[in-house]
């Protein structure tokens, strides 16, 4: 997942961030991560305070929580980068660089948020009822953004 991180960090940092910086302004650049980071925290806190551990540390999250954290990141990560792909296939072509970051660094984070449901016994199929409508969201913010 380090990997697949860093991978998607690099492409948004060398490609995205220059085109929102000139396509907008360093505040309105800064304020949509500052946003990002604020959901993020948000949908974690969700999941601490649905199961009902409201004030232990992430390294003390079982196994299902850690799972479902992985997959609202993912979620919240695949919106803007379904955007961007319909965006730039509005050229003709998808910018293969964006779209090897995001396949590299969702594929390992979908992998071990699957592995972490199935160490806290879910079923396959409550997996994929947590990972279809992820996929289904990405496809129509991609098409939002052609």
């Amino acid at each position: 997942m380090a990997f697949g991180s860093g991978t998607l960090l690099a492409a948004l940092s060398l490609i995205l961030i220059q085109d929102a910086y000139q396509g907008a302004s360093f505040a309105m650049t800064a304020l949509g991560f500052l946003a990002g980071a604020a959901i993020y925290t948000a949908a974690d806190l969700a999941i601490r305070w649905r199961s009902g551990k409201r004030h232990a540390s992430p390294a003390k999250d079982g196994p299902a929580e850690s799972g479902l954290a992985i997959a609202a990141g993912s979620f919240i990560d695949n919106i803007p980068e379904g955007v961007v792909i319909g965006m730039s296939a509005i050229g003709g072509a998808v910018n293969p660089v964006i779209l090897v970051a995001v396949f590299i660094s969702n594929f390992p984070e979908a992998l071990a948020s699957a592995a972490r449901m199935r160490e806290a016994r879910w079923s396959a199929l409550r997996v994929f009822a947590v990972w279809i409508p992820i996929g289904i969201a990405c496809g129509l913010a991609s098409l939002s953004g052609h």
